[in-house]
């Protein structure tokens, strides 16, 4: 079943969920079977092992990769909903909504280092969290003297670039390391805690629920050994893949 690696993501969780298909992982080198057992997917968009493999796998990432920045914001951003015909929509354009107020706050608030993460609210529809890194995002989210003129300028910045006017933004606690920021924001966005209406799993394909500036997430780790993947019907029907 070759083409089982071309499928998107969506099609890959149903087929996972099936429990029709096996898959065996074998060291080319040592020969030694890696894994033995059904199919798994390993998508975010699939509740149970899988999930909590990509979470666990994602917050690795990002801790090894935010040590040393300083500076940090947290901060969020929304649609306008009664603006949108459907989550399907939202879907589509928060990407490129994303890349224009990115630009903005590269130029304007001087961000150096950013990690977003997409969740929905329980009625549909998109909300971002983002922890942002750079001096001047520090300077104006820190300025109480002036709080409002600033909220009120980043909210204007979320709704010129196509959010909503609803956004917020707070500093990282200094008492805090970044590391703990972003472990707790992933371990909460990535699973959706108790509330499972959070994870976007109804998002079409070509979907990225998570985003982050060139570098800040350190490259998934892959084995130095070529794994040969073997996977096959419950019937015995086989087919390797090298993955």
């Amino acid at each position: 079943m070759n083409t089982l690696q071309q499928v998107d993501g969506p099609r890959r969780v149903e087929v996972c969920k099936s429990k029709k298909l096996l898959m065996t992982i074998i060291n080319k080198v040592t020969g030694e079977v890696v894994y033995d057992g059904l199919y798994q997917c390993r998508s975010w968009r699939h509740r149970g092992p899988c999930q909590d493999y990509h979470s666990k796998k994602i917050i690795a990432r990002a801790v090894d990769s935010v040590g040393g920045l300083h500076s940090g914001v947290f901060a969020t951003v929304t649609f306008a909903q009664k603006d949108w015909s459907s989550a399907a929509a939202q879907y589509h354009a928060c990407g490129h909504l994303w890349e224009v107020l990115r630009h903005r706050l590269r130029r304007k608030w001087e961000m150096s280092a950013y990690l977003l993460v997409w969740e929905k609210f329980r009625k549909g529809g998109l909300h971002g969290h983002l922890i942002m890194f750079g001096p001047q995002l520090w300077q104006k989210a820190g300025e109480t003297e002036h709080q409002s003129e600033w909220v009120y300028d980043w909210r204007r910045d979320c709704e010129q670039c196509g959010f909503g006017v609803v956004a917020y933004m707070q500093r990282l606690k200094e008492e805090l390391t970044p590391e703990y920021y972003v472990a707790k924001c992933l371990a909460y966005s990535a699973k959706g805690k108790d509330k499972d209406y959070e994870v976007p799993t109804d998002a079409p394909k070509g979907f990225r629920r998570f985003a982050a500036s060139r570098g800040f997430l350190q490259p998934e780790w892959k084995s130095p050994d070529n794994h040969q993947v073997i996977i096959r019907s419950k019937d015995g029907v086989a087919s390797p893949v090298i993955l």
